[in-house]
């Protein structure tokens, strides 16, 4: 399954310069929508995200 998600409700303290300087890849992740693959498994109740 692949999906796509943006980051929304990020706090002030992880949008400020400081935070963005001592940890470079926040602006990036802060700037741009993320997608991600993971595989679901159908149990007996419902679907399950995989741990394998």
């Amino acid at each position: 399954m692949n999906y796509h998600y943006d980051l929304t409700g990020v706090p002030d303290w992880a949008k400020s310069q400081e935070t963005q300087a001592a940890f470079p890849n926040v602006q990036a992740d802060l700037s741009t929508a993320k997608s991600a693959t993971t595989t679901l498994v159908q149990t007996k109740d419902a679907w399950q995200v995989s741990t394998e």
